[in-house]
């Protein structure tokens, strides 16, 4: 069975390291069952990649919500749309 949005979900934001063929990126999911992986932008500090990542995955989704967050200790990022 395939999830679907049925309210508020937590949208998690993960680092992945660059390896030898893919450079850094950041993973973005959520319970909607839907995943998109969002390439670093050098050019911006690490929370405000995960902001911008966040973003896109709602872009995705059609979610254009205002989105809180905050940083979990192993580096994840977690987001609510409120």
């Amino acid at each position: 069975m395939k999830a679907t949005y049925t309210g508020r979900q937590v949208i998690e934001t993960k680092y992945l390291g660059p390896t030898n063929f893919k450079g850094a990126r950041i993973r973005v999911k959520a319970d909607a069952g839907k995943a998109v992986t969002v390439p670093w932008d050098y050019a911006l500090n690490p929370a405000d990649n995960h902001a911008c990542a966040c973003l896109r995955f709602q872009s995705v989704l059609g979610w254009d919500d205002e989105r809180v967050g905050s940083s979990l200790a192993n580096g994840t990022f977690v987001w609510v749309c409120k």
